[in-house]
């Protein structure tokens, strides 16, 4: 079946007929100014400014990318889009090359296994590159990890584990020949593909907190605090900052009494949208 046919929408479209409800579609969130509590819109030609009590950002995350050389010629897997694409690359290679194209995943989590895994049932030579001594070793002792790597060798994949990749090669035209090893390694492959975790689309927030780090000035002896109402819903771990802005900013200006983004195993990750980062135990009381 054509996977473009496959309808995704969560709901009907009766869902947004009530009250109190607005939905705007083909509408993107440009600015947040957390002073007058208003997000600037821009979308279908005009721009607009939106008033607002509390601000809930749930702006999802985006598909992490390699900081290594050739990382242009690298694809991703994370959107309706990215999978279209590598189903037509996959049976593109494969009538150019007259063989089963080799499509090296660099990631072995459980989204690197299921791409390989989808490479595979569309007729491509799939192979792991994971920098972990074991696939999913943030989740497996070694012994489960020893395991799974059984498991995947009898799906017929090749793993590559326990060295970091350090570029991608192509030849004269571009297209993808190889990726090379940080130990000197290197592994042949037409296609590469990376799926090695996700990065929050905190632009917004980062955006607000640096405006007003420049308005007032900002320096290290306090903390930056802002108004206006916001809880902030998404990042890799799934985080939820159910605390106001003021709270965040001084999570962000890494100050040890502040609480702010509990991660789904309790801990406390703050994050600087400057660049600084603390860690703390959440508070209990």
């Amino acid at each position: 079946d054509d996977p473009g046919n496959v309808d995704l929408t969560l709901g009907a479209p009766s869902l947004w007929d009530t009250a109190g409800v607005a939905l705007r579609t083909g509408t993107r969130a440009v600015g947040l100014d957390t002073a007058s509590r208003t997000v600037l819109v821009e979308g279908r030609g005009a721009a607009e400014e939106l008033p607002y009590d509390e601000l809930v950002l749930a702006t999802g995350s985006n598909a992490a990318r390699l900081p290594i050389p050739g990382a242009e010629h690298t694809h991703v897997y994370r959107t309706l889009e990215d999978v279209w694409f590598l189903r037509a690359e996959i049976g593109r290679l494969g009538q150019a090359l007259g063989r089963p194209p080799r499509v090296a995943v660099i990631g072995g989590w459980l989204l690197g296994i299921e791409a390989a895994a989808g490479a595979q049932s569309l007729g491509a030579e799939p192979l792991i590159i994971d920098g972990s001594p074991w696939p999913m070793n943030r989740q497996l002792d070694e012994g489960a990890g020893q395991a799974l790597t059984r498991l995947i060798a009898a799906k017929g994949f090749t793993l590559h584990g326990g060295v970091f990749p350090s570029e991608v090669h192509t030849d004269d035209a571009g297209a993808v020949t190889g990726v090379l090893m940080a130990d000197g390694r290197l592994v042949p492959a037409d296609l590469v593909v990376v799926a090695i975790g996700v990065r929050p689309r905190d632009e917004l927030i980062r955006a607000a907190v640096e405006a007003a780090a420049e308005a007032i000035g900002l320096d290290e002896s306090r903390p930056l605090t802002l108004t206006g109402g916001l809880t902030f819903a998404g990042g890799p771990l799934n985080n939820y900052v159910t605390h106001s802005i003021a709270t965040i900013a001084a999570c962000l200006r890494n100050d040890p009494d502040a609480l702010g983004l509990i991660t789904a195993n309790g801990g406390l990750l703050t994050k600087h949208a400057l660049g600084l980062y603390a860690a703390h135990p959440p508070r209990t009381a």
